[in-house]
């Protein structure tokens, strides 16, 4: 019992002088914390509520790590902490003096537009972690963050930076093993001096405006060097390509340029033996497929080739590889058929993109035994025959896109093991037959595009049973009949379009006025909602839409058919619509104008026609004068079609 009174005596005593208790801290630095909430929330914000000066254990509060055996602040986290509203902040770097032990310091997306002075930030050498991204930031910060002499983690992403600002101080940092200085304005050569950052694992400079060799010859030194993104910047070949090889073995390589980059592969990815993923995107690269990259590294997974102006045949590696996952070839010129093994040597694949190329022949069998793909875009080729049936075994297909090919026959009966099949695009090729089609999982399908084909019959009666569907499109075919009534339930669809087949009936009102148009989506995924495409007219000028923007777009085209009737007056309810295609209306209000005379039933129809016109937005003098004389309506009707020819096709 004495032994434990002493060491209990011991410890109380150097807790005293250590000035801290339990879950507290040093007064200081609790003081520190306080004037930095107030400035944080200047002039009158309300963030960090945790933060109260009545209370002592600040250690507690939220954001703040502290440690356990000195009970100093070790870590503050800080992102997003000013609100948007309050505007730009100008940090007193002072603040942070009372913290002699940080070594980790997140402060991004704070609206931080300048410094008051930077004495505090000059004195936080145990700094290893320091992330600015997202504020605005000037040239001058690098005269503070050169004296972090241990820092190991630095991100600048989005800060504004400009010039050659890589070489101001950075090179000094030898801790290094993190850089990002993502989505900057930085122009310019890699300096040289980057070779001394001989700790550097992982550096990011992607989105800037830097001249990058594809060699990365300024980077060979690193040795530990692991993953570079030098994406969306100008990409040049060295007239004297380096045969040396580099120190590095990289893991994970990205390079695109806004430029012109021309030349062969570079020579240092002959000695690449470790690559996990590689991009190389918009790079004119001129060469064939390099089937060696992937038999040199059995880790791969990613490999992008997009855009590259590759040529020739595909090449397949000569032995399985099971470990790709992702391959696009997107964009090139490769011809010849698509070889018949692809599925026995490359058997992981789960996602395959090789549209906008030459490929001829028909899709290769041993594609459908790979039970792992989900997105497999042949789009834009020139394939022929059937589509093969077996398509509609693949158990995790989710994206199916052969469209802008010459597939010809019937349409696949059925997808009766695609219970992921979400979205299917087979327009623009020479597909015949009705619309006989059965999914396994029908309330999944979110887009169906059928159009431009030589399809026939009607529009299948089993529709409704697509309850998701977001995107329907049958343009262009030779469908007949009327609108199942049941493509009311199709709540979910923002995109209609069954513009120019030989349909006829009414518009009935509940097609345009049965749900509002959704604006979400509950469930999206980000690569599949990226490869989508469609075609839709606008102002009688047919444009392609392509990527996540397709999520905003609302439309319906009904035109160039043999509809008859009224128009639904509920068309004007429609005020999230983006497309409306009238021209078959705009012909019609024409014809109408020769006929007022004689036609007094006509006259009547035409005069609803202008009031429904005038309910939306058009000319509301043309209220008073539809009630006029002929000679008045004639002229009110000529121009409502002035109006009309004027807001959708000049």
């Amino acid at each position: 019992m004495g032994l434990f009174l002493q060491m209990l005596t011991v410890f109380v005593t150097t807790v005293s002088l250590q000035g801290w208790l339990p879950l507290g801290c040093l007064d200081e630095e609790r003081i520190a914390l306080l004037q930095l909430k107030d400035a944080l929330n200047y002039p009158n914000g309300t963030s960090l509520p945790s933060w109260i000066k009545a209370d002592a254990h600040c250690c507690s509060w939220e954001r703040i790590e502290c440690s356990s055996s000195t009970g100093r602040v070790t870590e503050l986290y800080l992102e997003e902490t000013r609100n948007e509203e309050l505007g730009d902040w100008y940090l007193n770097t002072s603040l942070f003096l009372p913290f002699q032990q940080l070594n980790s310091l997140s402060l991004w997306g704070n609206r931080i537009a300048g410094w008051v002075e930077k004495k505090g930030f000059l004195d936080l050498k145990n700094l290893e972690y320091l992330d600015l991204s997202y504020n605005t930031l000037n040239n001058s910060i690098f005269q503070a963050i050169k004296m972090m002499t241990s820092l190991k983690t630095l991100i600048l992403q989005s800060c504004k930076l400009d010039g050659r600002t890589i070489a101001q101080g950075l090179c000094d940092l030898n801790h290094l093993q993190e850089l990002s200085m993502y989505d900057n304005d930085l122009n310019g050569f890699l300096p040289l001096c980057l070779a001394n950052l001989t700790s550097l694992q992982q550096l990011d400079l992607s989105s800037n405006h830097l001249k990058i060799p594809m060699s990365l010859s300024p980077l060979y030194n690193l040795s530990k060097l692991k993953y570079f993104d030098g994406s969306d910047n100008e990409i040049y070949t060295e007239e004297d390509d380096h045969n040396l090889s580099p120190k590095f073995q990289l893991e994970s390589i990205s390079l695109s340029s806004h430029g012109q980059g021309a030349g062969a592969f570079p020579k240092f990815l002959y000695h690449q033996f470790s690559l996990q993923s590689l991009a190389l995107t918009n790079i004119q690269i001129k060469g064939e497929f390099p089937n060696w990259l992937i038999e040199n590294n059995t880790y791969l997974h990613d490999l992008s080739l997009e855009n590259c102006s590759l040529l020739g045949p595909f090449l397949l590696p000569k032995n399985s590889h099971v470990n790709l996952s992702f391959l696009s070839i997107s964009m090139n010129y490769f011809q010849g058929k698509i070889p018949s093994e692809i599925g026995a040597r490359l058997p992981g694949l789960e996602v395959l993109l090789m549209s906008d190329n030459g490929f001829n022949g028909s899709v290769p069998f041993s594609l459908g035994n790979i039970s792992s793909l989900q997105l497999l875009d042949l789009s834009n080729n020139s394939l022929q025959g059937q589509i093969p049936g077996w398509i509609g075994n693949m158990s995790s297909l989710e994206f199916l896109d052969l469209s802008v090919n010459n597939f010809s026959g019937r349409l696949p009966p059925r997808f009766d093991t695609s219970s992921n099949l979400r979205y299917v695009y087979l327009s623009r090729n020479k597909l015949q037959g009705p619309i006989a089609m059965t999914f396994y999982n029908s309330s999944e399908i979110f887009a169906l595009d059928l159009s431009h084909n030589n399809l026939t019959g009607s529009i299948p009666k089993w529709i409704d049973r697509l309850s998701n569907l977001r995107f329907l499109l049958l343009s262009y075919n030779n469908l007949e009949g009327e609108i199942p009534i049941r493509l009311c339930r199709l709540d979910q669809l923002t995109l209609i379009d069954l513009s120019h087949n030989h349909l006829s009936g009414n518009i009935l009102s509940w097609m345009i006025s049965s749900h509002p148009f959704p604006q979400e989506y509950d469930s999206y995924d980000y690569l599949s909602s990226s490869q989508q495409s469609f075609e839709f007219t606008t102002k009688n000028v047919s444009l392609s839409y392509r990527g996540n923007i397709i999520q905003y777009f609302t439309g319906i085209d009904f035109s160039c058919n043999n509809f008859i009737g009224e128009i639904p007056p509920e068309i004007g309810n429609l005020s999230m619509i983006k497309s409306f295609s009238v021209w078959h209306i705009i012909i019609c209000l024409a014809r109408l104008l020769r006929e007022l005379h004689n036609f007094p039933r006509l006259r009547r129809a035409a005069t609803k026609t202008i009031l429904f016109f005038v309910e939306n937005h058009y000319p509301r003098c043309a209220v008073r004068l539809c009630h006029c004389h002929q000679h008045q309506l004639q002229q009110t009707m000529k121009m409502m079609v002035a109006s009309w020819i004027w807001r959708f096709f000049m």
